[in-house]
């Protein structure tokens, strides 16, 4: 029975160890490539406009649903930058706080957000 339970524990252990190493690892690779990540410039995304310049013909379908595509992608992350979050979630707690007084009718919800507004303005 002991020597189960060594076995059982010597298993435990290695498993454990090994999860904590891939992690470790994992984590450093990541941590590698955000910092390769962020030196790197953007890649030149071809442009439909120079494709018009260069030719008489249309820019094929594929390059302007990319160039359409990574121009939202490039104005949703600066938006997420440029977002003041703070801001944001004044709005929510206020939006939630009259939705609250709305169903319940209550002014309790009133008094919270005055005393959180007070403890912010300290």
């Amino acid at each position: 029975m002991a020597g189960g339970a060594l076995i059982s524990g010597a298993i435990y252990f290695s498993m454990h160890q090994r999860i904590l190493n891939r992690t470790l690892l994992v984590s450093t690779d990541l941590r590698t490539l955000s910092q390769d990540l962020e030196t790197l410039a953007p890649p030149a995304v071809p442009d439909h406009a120079d494709w018009t310049a260069r030719s008489n013909t249309r820019p094929p379908l594929g390059d302007l649903v990319k160039s359409q595509w990574n121009d939202t992608l490039i104005g949703a992350t600066a938006a997420i930058y440029r977002a003041d979050y703070g801001q944001l979630a004044r709005q929510a707690y206020d939006t939630a706080a009259r939705l609250t007084r709305r169903i319940t009718g209550s002014s309790a919800t009133g008094r919270i957000q005055e005393a959180t507004q007070e403890a912010s303005l300290r």
